[in-house]
């Protein structure tokens, strides 16, 4: 199969499938009794948008786009680069499947993995006890799971549908190009258009050698969470953050950079610096 076969196959099979089988999943619902969740809003169409100028970003930068439902393509990718596997997207440890989670990967025009990001669909009434009781790592009755102590504000708290990112991987040979800041975007648009999300959030280590920024991948918020990470996989002893945005804060920032983008951009990866 040919570079752009390999290219047509894998972006057709990915968010155009993923989005297909969701719009079932969210057709089903309106067979269920009244008592069940009400559909889900409608897509952003900004959201479709976005999505459409990043996929002409990669083809024109000669980037593998693969983006699919579930974490497999993700865990493949991780494994390819012998990186660390966040039990949260590992289906071994917990509930991550097609119905709730999403892989992106990129790869160069040999189809070597550049860049790699996971997502999760959570629904809580409680991020903080999500977090606080080890669900958001491993599900209830698995040995690693591990309570963690929390040390976001009290009264602080997020609810509703949560679309939560992370397994972040840039290999070496790749790094300065802003494809983190790609994939995270990507994987946002996937909260979106696939999981209709109330809250966009991440978690990330606090980077010893300078300033936290202000709002990291485009989030507006970055507020302390852990003392450190105490899972068995991966005890951490460095402070986490949660970065978060609404849907709300989502939706304007969709229109703010697609505003960006068509003013000042060329379709190539110096476009993500328009990001906000």
């Amino acid at each position: 199969m040919s570079v752009n076969e390999h290219r047509t196959s894998r972006t057709a099979a990915g968010l155009s499938s993923a989005e297909v089988a969701l719009d079932k999943k969210t057709a089903a619902a309106a067979l269920l009794p009244a008592s069940q969740p009400q559909l889900l809003p409608s897509v952003d169409p900004n959201a479709t948008r976005l999505a459409a100028y990043l996929d002409r970003l990669c083809e024109k930068a000669d980037l593998l786009l693969d983006i699919q439902l579930g974490p497999q393509a993700w865990i493949e990718a991780i494994r390819e680069q012998d990186g660390w596997l966040n039990p949260t997207f590992d289906p071994r440890s917990s509930d991550a499947d097609e119905s709730n989670s999403g892989s992106v990967v990129l790869r160069d025009g040999n189809g070597r993995v550049l860049a790699c990001n996971a997502v999760r669909l959570f629904e809580t009434d409680s991020f903080v006890s999500l977090l606080s009781s080890g669900d958001l790592f491993h599900r209830l009755g698995h040995p690693n799971r591990t309570p963690q102590r929390s040390i976001l504000p009290a009264g602080y708290d997020l609810a509703g549908r949560i679309s939560y990112s992370g397994g972040t991987l840039v290999t070496p040979s790749a790094r300065g190009r802003r494809l983190a800041l790609l994939t995270t975007r990507l994987v946002r648009l996937i909260g979106e258009r696939l999981f209709r999300a109330d809250w966009h959030t991440g978690v990330i280590f606090h980077t010893r050698d300078g300033r936290m920024p202000d709002k990291p991948y485009g989030f507006q918020r970055i507020t302390p969470c852990l003392e450190a990470l105490t899972i068995p996989e991966r005890p951490q002893a460095q402070t986490l953050f949660l970065v978060e945005l609404s849907r709300a804060e989502f939706r304007l920032q969709l229109a703010s950079d697609l505003a960006r983008l068509q003013a000042k951009g060329h379709e190539d990866l110096d476009d993500l610096a328009l990001l906000t």
